[in-house]
């Protein structure tokens, strides 16, 4: 049987395998972060966000951040910075 630290279900299995940000890195790119998507193979990439005024479409903000976060700690930042941008935006 195998050592499991961790302690994840299925971490004994003899094909199991610890992916995670500490067992992955690129060398090229450094920041880069295991990501996956339903029905997708892992793979290091970056999270991507856009604000966009649907009625004009516009894309009024767009950011990359580590992939390892979800939309939801992303999402107040963002929206602060649009807020920001439409304020000091003449009409």
């Amino acid at each position: 049987m195998l050592d499991n630290p961790v302690g994840a279900p299925g971490a004994a299995h003899e094909k199991a395998q610890l992916l995670s940000n500490k067992t992955y890195y690129n060398p090229h790119d450094p920041d880069a972060r295991i990501s996956v998507k339903p029905g997708k193979a892992r793979k290091l990439n970056y999270h991507c966000s856009m604000a966009v005024d649907t009625a004009e479409g516009v894309i009024s903000h767009i950011q990359a951040d580590f992939a390892d976060g979800r939309d939801s700690q992303y999402l107040p930042a963002i929206s602060m910075q649009v807020q920001n941008r439409l304020k000091k935006t003449k009409w």
